[in-house]
């Protein structure tokens, strides 16, 4: 479940807001986020691929590689990624203490992203059965209309189902988030720690950034944030 900080104007996962070493979030409009952070948040250089970089020393805060997830061990190194529709990803592992930032667009997502940002999780000791993750807003399958050959490439990587592909009002929509949480759940997170309640980008344009209803006119993105505090 998402909460709203009506002050800081940024959504938060209920999952994860509680966690005392811990600063994450979701931004809207009307969020500044110069007010949240401790010093400035590291993006990739997305590319909408399935490339996931893990930041394991300070020298490499300052890289710019092409990359669509980043995953680090390290406090106080704000990662984050940049979304208008497509999917944002946060994680945690509070054993080993781990985060990873993911931007699961639907090319990302048909390379399984997220699988290999759990991957890169457990190379540096996390284990999938503590990760902690939240969904941010993007786009529902109420609003995403997708060709035939999209919808194909998902049946034959993901399989039938109507939950990930339905039909409405005579075209196909995709439910890409629903997409990525299928690959949580194989590469063995548990259900009960994934916080799955979607917010949809383009139904609520009026407070999220969204490239289906804004194309050319869109100005900014969507921001989701996590960052390790202490040890």
């Amino acid at each position: 479940m998402k909460n709203y900080n009506a002050k800081l104007k940024i959504f938060t996962s209920s999952k994860l807001v509680f966690l005392p070493d811990l600063i994450h979030g979701f931004t809207t409009r009307h969020t500044d986020i110069q007010q949240l952070l401790v010093g400035t948040i590291i993006f990739p250089h997305q590319v909408h691929g399935n490339t996931v970089q893990a930041i394991t020393s300070q020298s490499l805060v300052n890289y710019s590689q092409a990359a669509d997830a980043l995953v680090t061990n390290k406090i106080n190194i704000a990662i984050g990624v940049k979304t208008a529709d497509c999917v944002p990803i946060l994680l945690y592992e509070p054993v080993s203490r781990i985060i990873a930032a993911v931007h699961a667009g639907w090319k990302g997502t048909v390379q399984r992203i997220v699988e290999w940002t759990i991957d890169t999780m457990k190379s540096l000791g996390g284990q999938p059965s503590n990760i902690i993750v939240s969904f941010g807003p993007s786009i529902g399958m109420c609003c995403y209309n997708v060709p035939n050959e999209r919808a194909e490439q998902f049946i034959d990587e993901f399989g039938t189902d109507h939950q990930l592909l339905s039909e409405i009002e005579g075209k196909l929509h995709l439910n890409l988030a629903y997409a990525n949480y299928k690959q949580l759940l194989v590469a063995g997170v548990s259900a009960e720690h994934i916080d799955y309640s979607l917010v949809c980008t383009s139904c609520q344009n009026d407070l999220f950034y969204s490239y289906r209803k804004e194309k050319e006119k869109l100005s900014e993105e969507v921001i989701s944030f996590i960052q390790l505090l202490r040890n």
